[in-house]
């Protein structure tokens, strides 16, 4: 960095540290202030409602998962299966029909 460069970052910096410490702090009322201190207690006390469903909603999510993950195993196998027939049978009719024959006799 040049100097001028080094030298308007100072000045910036200067007049941030300026302007922090002058800033303006609201004065809050004890009151409010142990109001706010209160609430945040009360907050932290409240235990949070234990819900039935929880535990069933998670149970549905995990069985559609594994539904979904047993589907796809499934279809990836008959679609190998199905493959692996379809070109068994298209040898054997390939053996027994002579396809030349059909057009050249």
């Amino acid at each position: 960095m040049s100097t001028v460069d080094d030298e308007r970052l100072r000045k910036l910096e200067e007049a941030f540290t300026e302007a922090h410490r002058v800033r303006h702090t609201p004065s809050w009322q004890e009151e409010w202030t142990e109001g706010v201190m209160q609430e945040v207690r009360r907050l932290a006390r409240r235990r949070p409602r234990i819900s039935g469903n929880g535990d069933v909603v998670h149970l549905i999510w995990r069985a559609a998962g594994f539904a979904a993950v047993l589907s796809i195993l499934l279809l990836v196998s008959f679609l190998m299966q199905s493959t692996m027939t379809v070109s068994e049978e298209g040898g054997l009719l390939a053996e027994d029909v002579e396809v030349g024959s059909l057009f050249f006799e």
